[in-house]
C-alpha cells in the first residue's frame, strides 16, 4: 500500500506528526498548540478487526460544559471525538476505513478516554512527543506482558485482559516484572482477570502505571501492594475487600481518585482518601498534599497512612488519639503537625524520615506527650520517642534516660550525635539508616537493642563504656566503614580487637561489621553470634577452627564471600546462616553438624554446591534447611586439602 494514500477521513494532511499553533484573542504573545494523536486499537499483538468504535477523550476531571445557543438550545462541550482514519484514492475519495485506527486534533494537555459516554479510566497524554496511544483487548495476562514489553506508546498503553485462570498476583509476578521496566504510561484494566486476586508488593515499583481496575475476586491488597506507582492517579477498591495492610499506597502521590465499591462493607473514601465504613480509622491519604485535616470522626492514624507524602506540609489530626507505625514514614516536606489533647499512643517510627518535621505542637492538657525544639518526648521527660528534624551535630539532652525504637530511623543530615550521660537505653533502630552519620558519644548507654545503628554507612568508630551489659548481635549491621570500635577496661560483659566485639571471656564473637578480605575466626571462639558478619560485602573469606554454632544470619548478604571453611567442630548452623551468599562455589559441610535450621542456604543458585560429608540427612536438620535454594546437593563427600577439593566415595 503506497502510504503517502493514507489521510485522516476529513483532512488532506498527512499523517505524520501535525502541529498547529493558534494565536487566542485575548493575549497575542500566548499560542494554543494542537496535535494529531493516533489510537491503535490491539487484541493481543495483532491489530484489532471488528466494528467500528466511538470514541471520545474529555479533559482529566472528565467534566462537561453546558451552554446555551442563539435559540436557547443547550450545547455540550467538552467532548472531543476521535475519527476512523481512513484510505483515499487520487481524487481524495474514500476507498476503505480503518477500524484499528483513530485519529483527533487536539490542544496540549491531559485527558480521559471514553467508548459510548462510558469512562474507561484511562489517561492520555497530548503533546510534543506525546502523539500516540495504544488500546489493547488481551486474553491472559502473559499475553498483557507482551504487549507491555514490545510496544511503545508515549500517550498511553491502555490494556485490558480477560482471562479466567486461578492466580494470585505477587511479589515479583510476571505483570509486575514488565510494567516496572515499561517506559510508557500504563492503564491496566483487569477487571476481566475474575478469578485473579493480589497480594505483596503485586505492583510494586510499577512507576509508570496511571490506572487500575481490579477484579471484584480481590478480598484483601497486600502490604506494599503498590509501592512506588508514584504517577498512579485512579484505583479502584473492590466490594469484597476486607484488609489493606500497611503501606500498600506508598510513594502513590499522585493517587487522588480512590473508586470504593458502594456494597463494600469495611470501606468508604472521599477526596482521595480511605476511611473505614465506621469512619474511626483513616487507612491511607497517599496523594495527601499542602495542608490537611483529618476528619473529625477518626480515631486512628493507620500504619503507612501518609508514608511517602512528599508534598504534605501540615496536618491536623482534629480528634485522633492514637498514630499508628510508621504513619508519617518518609514525609519530607512535613514541617507542622498538630498533636491533640487526647493523643494516647504514637507508634514508634511515626515520624520516620520527617526531615522538615521542626513544629510538632501538642495540645495544652495532653498528659502522654511533651515537645521541646522540634524533639516529641514522653510525658514524663524520659523518653525522646523523635527528633525528626536533627540535622548536623546534636546534642540529646539531659533527662532523657532512653532513646525510642526508630527514633532517629533515616535521618539524613545527621552526622554526629553526643547522648547526655542519661541515656541508659538505645531502642531498636533508633539509628538505622542514618546514612550521613559519622560518630555517637554515648559515655553510660546499658542496652544497645537490635540494628540500633545498622545501615549507618559512614560510621567510622564507635566507643562502647563500661556500663554496656547488652550489645545485640545486629546493632552494627551493615555499617561497613565502622573498622574501630573501642569497648572500655572494665566491661564485665564484653572486649574488641581488630574491628570486632568479643564477649568478656572470647568465646563468643558478637559482631564484626567491617570485617573484609579474608578473615580467621581466633582459636578462642566457639559461637558466631546472630547477625555478626551480617551485610559485609567486601568478605570474601571465612575460616573457622573451633567454632561450634554458627548463628541465624551470620553471614547473611556476604554479597562477596567465596571461601567458608567450617572446621571440623562446627555443630550448628543457624536459620538464613549464609542466605544470599551467592558467590561461594562449593561449601564443605563436616559430619559434625548435627543441625541446620530453616533457609541456612536461602537464594543459593543452580550454580553452586552443597557437599556433604554425611551420606544422607541428619535427623536434626530442619525439613526446610534448603529451602529456596538451587543450589546442588551431594552426600558422602570426603574432604581433602581445601573445601573445593573433594572426592565422591
Amino acid at each position: 500500500m503506497d502510504l503517502r494514500k493514507i489521510f485522516f477521513a476529513t483532512l488532506v494532511l498527512p499523517l505524520s506528526v501535525f502541529v498547529s499553533c493558534a494565536t487566542t484573542d485575548k493575549k497575542e504573545e500566548e499560542t494554543i498548540c494542537y496535535y494529531d494523536l493516533t489510537l491503535t486499537l490491539m487484541v493481543d499483538s495483532d491489530p484489532y478487526e471488528g466494528a467500528a468504535r466511538n470514541f471520545s477523550l474529555r479533559d482529566i476531571s472528565g467534566e462537561l460544559t453546558v451552554d446555551f445557543d442563539e435559540n436557547g438550545e443547550e450545547i455540550v462541550t467538552g467532548i472531543y471525538p476521535f475519527m476512523q482514519m481512513a484510505e483515499l484514492d487520487d481524487e481524495g475519495e474514500v476507498v476503505s476505513r480503518r477500524t484499528d485506527r483513530y485519529t483527533l486534533s487536539l490542544e496540549e494537555g491531559e485527558y480521559r478516554l471514553y467508548e459510548n459516554d462510558r469512562d474507561l479510566n484511562i489517561f492520555i497524554s497530548v503533546g510534543e512527543g506525546k502523539t500516540e496511544a495504544v488500546y489493547a483487548q488481551c486474553s491472559s495476562i502473559d499475553e498483557a506482558a507482551k504487549i507491555l514489553k514490545n510496544q511503545t506508546a508515549p500517550s498511553c498503553l491502555a490494556i485490558n485482559v480477560k482471562e479466567k485462570t486461578y492466580q494470585t498476583l505477587g511479589y515479583d509476578n510476571l505483570l509486575q516484572r514488565t510494567l516496572a521496566s515499561c517506559e510508557s504510561p500504563v492503564c491496566l484494566d483487569i477487571s476481566g482477570c475474575v478469578n485473579t486476586t493480589v497480594g505483596f508488593k503485586a505492583f510494586y515499583g510499577c512507576s509508570t502505571l496511571r490506572s487500575l481496575i481490579l477484579p471484584d475476586a480481590v478480598a484483601s491488597i497486600g502490604k506494599d501492594c503498590f509501592n512506588g506507582c508514584k504517577v498512579l492517579r485512579h484505583v479502584n477498591i473492590p466490594q469484597r475487600v476486607s484488609s489493606i495492610e500497611g503501606g500498600a499506597f506508598t510513594g502513590c502521590v499522585s493517587l487522588v481518585e480512590m473508586d470504593i465499591s458502594p456494597r463494600n462493607a469495611f470501606y468508604k473514601g472521599s477526596d482521595g482518601f480511605i476511611i473505614s465504613a465506621d469512619g474511626k480509622n483513616l487507612i491511607a491519604w497517599p496523594g495527601a498534599a499542602g495542608a490537611v485535616s483529618v476528619p473529625e470522626s477518626v480515631e486512628s492514624i493507620g500504619g503507612y497512612c501518609f508514608s511517602g507524602c512528599t508534598n504534605l506540609d501540615l496536618v491536623n489530626l482534629a480528634q485522633a488519639f492514637e498514630i499508628k507505625q510508621y504513619a508519617f514514614l518518609n514525609c519530607t516536606s512535613l514541617n507542622e503537625i498538630e498533636i491533640p489533647k487526647n493523643m494516647l499512643e504514637i507508634e514508634t517510627g511515626a515520624f520516620s524520615g520527617c526531615v522538615s518535621l521542626s513544629k510538632i505542637n501538642i495540645a495544652e492538657g495532653n498528659p502522654s506527650y511533651k515537645s521541646r525544639g522540634g524533639i516529641l518526648l514522653a510525658g514524663d521527660n524520659r523518653r525522646l520517642l523523635a527528633w525528626p528534624s536533627a540535622q548536623g551535630n546534636v546534642q540529646v539532652p539531659d533527662g532523657v534516660t532512653r532513646i525510642d525504637d526508630n527514633a532517629f530511623q533515616n535521618q539524613a543530615g545527621l552526622k554526629s550525635v553526643s547522648l547526655s550521660s542519661t541515656v541508659r537505653e538505645i531502642g531498636s533502630q533508633a539509628f538505622t539508616s542514618c546514612v550521613d552519620l559519622t560518630s555517637v558519644s554515648m559515655p553510660s548507654v546499658v542496652n544497645i537493642e537490635a540494628y540500633a545503628f545498622s545501615k549507618c554507612k559512614n560510621l567510622k568508630s564507635v566507643s562502647i563504656p563500661a556500663s554496656t551489659r547488652r550489645c545485640d548481635g545486629s546493632a552494627f549491621a551493615g555499617c561497613t566503614s565502622l573498622e574501630k570500635i573501642d569497648v572500655a577496661k572494665g566491661n564485665a560483659n564484653y572486649t574488641s580487637y581488630g574491628g570486632a566485639i568479643y564477649s568478656a571471656d572470647g568465646k563468643t564473637l558478637v559482631e564484626w561489621p567491617a570485617a573484609k578480605d579474608s578473615v580467621v575466626i581466633a582459636d578462642s571462639v566457639e559461637f558466631i553470634g546472630t547477625f555478626a558478619f551480617n551485610g559485609c560485602s567486601s568478605l570474601k573469606s571465612v575460616s573457622m577452627k573451633s567454632v561450634v554454632n554458627v548463628g541465624h544470619h551470620a553471614f547473611d548478604s556476604c554479597s562477596a564471600l567465596e571461601s567458608v571453611d567450617l572446621g571440623s567442630s562446627v555443630n550448628t548452623i543457624g536459620s538464613h546462616a549464609f542466605s544470599n551468599c551467592l558467590a561461594i562455589k562449593n561449601l564443605y559441610i563436616p559430619a559434625s553438624v548435627e543441625v541446620i535450621k530453616n533457609y541456612a542456604f536461602w537464594f543459593w543458585g543452580s550454580g553452586q554446591t552443597i557437599s556433604c560429608q554425611s551420606i544422607t540427612k541428619p535427623s536434626g536438620w530442619d525439613f526446610a534447611w534448603n529451602a529456596d535454594s538451587d543450589a546442588k546437593l551431594i552426600w558422602g563427600v570426603e574432604k581433602t586439602v581445601g573445601q573445593d577439593e573433594a572426592v565422591l566415595p
